[in-house]
């Protein structure tokens, strides 16, 4: 019987195999530092309409825009919260006029005096109307450069706010002010400087750290080389989490926080009070900003701490609680509210006159783009699954190395003990697999549930972004089976190869529609616009 073949890699000693990684995890940050540093608002010519087409795209700009490197509304939305707090120590983005609101509401008494033709009177004036109250619109929000739809109105004030939740713009805004005081750059006066430096320190060390880290849990795993190079390049090349470095997100910090506790808790079968106290922390600021992770928090404090140890228990919780409590305050404190704006939604907060959330255009045609795919468009249910797993935004499509995962996870959980997996390590493995396979059913069920546009013009399904370490953890068990051969070890590197092609595609914004998405237009697809 011909022996198996064997890769090279798994030949190298360990610490050369830990140079290898460590090489990947500097160059992949380097390459997201010098992207960062050059980033640019762009406009796509293919994302307007020319001038002799009928679509709902918007119309080409006809004056040269501000230059800015804020990238989207959902990034500029919150650095608006910093600025007004930083400037004008508020929530408060912008506010509608009420004697403008008033006034032209009132002018609608008039219509009623005799001699008025009113069938034709009554359609201009509340076109005017509205008109009038969208121009009264002042504040920051309306500064050219600025602008962003993701922006609620309260009603009773008829003041605009962030649709984003106020814990993570405010801890920014402290950042920020220190930043201020110490190079004189303001985020009005030189918003590149900021927002630049304020991301390298935000997003950039923190991946390369989180790359650090993962490496780690996977050198702990497997003994493979080969298992442990491809997957450390997957995570610095081959994932949609770099596309998003570049822009200020909250995504890419809950990444980095899962994946420190779950490093926390591989390699301390019974954490210390220190790292319950980090791990906690991190748990609870990571709910902040994706609420869904309360999964993940419920996830460790069920499976992978020491209940035989009380006090665990209520240091994980308490150190947790002081983030979650804190957004609570805050809410409350920024819009009077004790649940964050985005639970306003389908009401008055975010259906008034001017809103981009407003299912018509002001011509009351009805709008045409991914975010009224379902609502105006007639996609089903089924055709958003598909998409949203192994579509044009298939969580399993852009990144095809997470079909290993589902083998490995299963393996790990029901199967025999692989080469990772000795004595002291089967539990740690099972337990992974778990939590691993909980939460993909979990988040993938919550928004195949309360979601219908893919987390919008973007390059990915952002959302569901935060199971990326578990994904390519739970691929261990498969990549080692597949390595035993030249034949299955090239079908691995296509994998991989598809996953940094998907990764490299928004190379200068990650704000833009997958790969997949532009293939399936141009063969013939008719799109969402």
């Amino acid at each position: 019987m011909a022996a198996p073949q064997t890769d090279g890699l798994s030949l190298l000693p360990v610490q050369a195999q830990k140079a290898v990684c460590w090489l990947l995890i500097l160059l992949a940050g380097i390459m997201a530092a010098g992207r960062l540093a050059s980033v640019t608002q762009l406009y796509d010519p293919t994302l307007f309409r020319a001038t002799d087409e009928v679509n709902s795209k918007r119309a080409w700009i006809t004056k040269r825009p501000s230059p800015v490197v804020t990238l989207s509304s959902n990034d500029r939305s919150r650095w608006l919260t910093v600025r007004s707090l930083l400037e004008n120590g508020t929530y408060v983005i912008g506010s509608r006029d009420k004697n403008a609101f008033h006034a032209s509401a009132a002018a609608l008494i008039g219509i009623t005096q005799p001699g008025i033709n009113q069938p034709f009177a009554i359609p201009a004036l509340l076109l005017s109307g509205k008109q009038t109250r969208i121009a009264s619109d002042r504040g920051l929000l309306f500064e050219d450069g600025w602008n962003s739809i993701d922006r609620v109105l309260k009603p009773d004030t008829l003041e605009f706010y962030s649709s984003k939740p106020p814990l993570f713009p405010t801890m920014l805004a402290g950042w920020t002010w220190m930043l201020e005081k110490i190079t004189g750059w303001t985020l009005k006066e030189q918003p590149a400087a900021v927002i630049r430096t304020t991301l390298f320190f935000l997003n950039i060390l923190p991946f390369i750290i989180y790359l650090g880290l993962l490496a780690s849990i996977i050198f702990r795993l497997t003994e493979s080389g080969w298992v442990r190079i491809v997957l450390v390049a997957a995570a610095a090349f081959g994932s949609l989490v770099t596309p998003f470095l570049i822009t200020l997100n909250n995504h890419t910090p809950v990444v980095f926080l899962v994946t420190f506790t779950l490093w926390a808790m591989v390699n301390n079968r019974y954490p210390g009070l220190g790292i319950t106290v980090l791990s906690g922390a991190a748990c609870g600021l990571a709910f902040t900003m994706e609420l869904p992770s309360l999964a993940f928090l419920g996830a460790i404090l069920v499976l992978w701490l020491d209940w035989r140890r009380p006090i665990t228990i209520l240091v994980f919780l308490g150190s947790a609680s002081l983030f979650i409590g804190a957004l609570i305050l805050l809410n409350y404190v920024s819009i009077g509210s004790f649940l964050p704006a985005y639970s306003e939604f389908g009401g008055p907060w975010y259906d008034y006159e001017g809103s981009s959330w407003h299912p018509y255009d002001n011509f009351g045609n009805l709008k045409r783009n991914i975010d009224f795919a379902r609502r105006n468009m007639g996609q089903t249910r089924g055709e958003y699954t598909f998409h949203l797993l192994v579509g044009h935004h298939g969580l399993f499509s852009l990144t095809p190395i997470f079909v290993l995962s589902l083998w490995g996870a299963v393996a790990w959980l029901f199967g025999r003990k692989t080469e990772s997996t000795t004595s002291a390590e089967t539990r740690p493995t099972r337990k992974l697999a778990l939590t691993s396979l909980g939460l993909m059913v979990i988040l993938i069920g919550f928004y195949l549930y309360k979601s219908d546009n893919y987390g919008g013009m973007s390059c990915a399904p952002r959302w569901l972004m935060w199971l990326t370490p578990f994904l390519l953890l739970c691929a261990i068990p498969a990549l080692e089976k597949l390595q035993k051969s030249q034949r299955k070890r090239s079908f691995v590197l296509f994998l991989l190869l598809i996953g940094v092609f998907s990764a490299s595609w928004p190379a200068w914004t990650p704000w833009k529609l997958p790969w997949i998405y532009d293939l399936i237009v141009w063969l013939g697809w008719r799109g969402y616009f």
